[in-house]
């Protein structure tokens, strides 16, 4: 067992093969009304020891963290409330305060060997919804309409 923080929700593997958990942070509701920030902790796979915690934000809860090509960098968006596809360079300790992309989306997902950006909009959870690729940078390559809910993708590897 390895202390990450609240909420561990997605991880993702760095170029120096080092483990980066986000850690989703803690909402309650209803009162009394709680909240705990959201983070990323870079994780040494060798000796299971905690090596760097990177805050996100006291009010950010992102759900998604995918590896760029050659795993240089991290991508960090997607879930309620949270704004914007934010790229993050494994070997900074601070994270961006502009994201690359400015829109909010249910999830998103990278195809690392194109270092094209998904990010998935559900619009209204009852019709359908929208897939937006992005380039590594955030300007907009396509919008393609998709499924009720869209959450995520996955590619095949050549």
């Amino acid at each position: 067992t390895i202390k990450v923080g609240d909420n561990p929700r997605d991880f993702a593997i760095d170029n120096n093969n080092k483990l980066w958990v986000l850690c989703f942070g803690y909402q309650q509701y209803v009162a009394p009304f709680l909240e705990t920030g959201s983070k990323l902790v870079r994780i040494n796979p060798l000796t299971n020891e905690v090596e760097k915690t990177i805050e996100i934000g006291e009010t950010l809860h992102p759900t998604c963290i995918e590896a760029g090509k050659n795993a240089d960098h991290l991508y960090i968006g997607g879930g309620y409330g949270f704004e914007g596809i934010f790229k993050f360079p494994v070997n900074d300790d601070v994270f961006p305060t502009t994201p690359i992309v400015n829109k909010a989306f249910y999830a998103i997902y990278v195809d690392a060997s194109r270092d094209n950006i998904f990010g998935f909009d559900a619009l209204n959870y009852a019709s359908r919804g929208n897939m937006h690729r992005y380039d590594s940078e955030g300007n907009q390559l396509g919008l393609y309409e998709v499924g009720i809910i869209p959450n995520g993708s996955s590619s095949k590897k050549k």
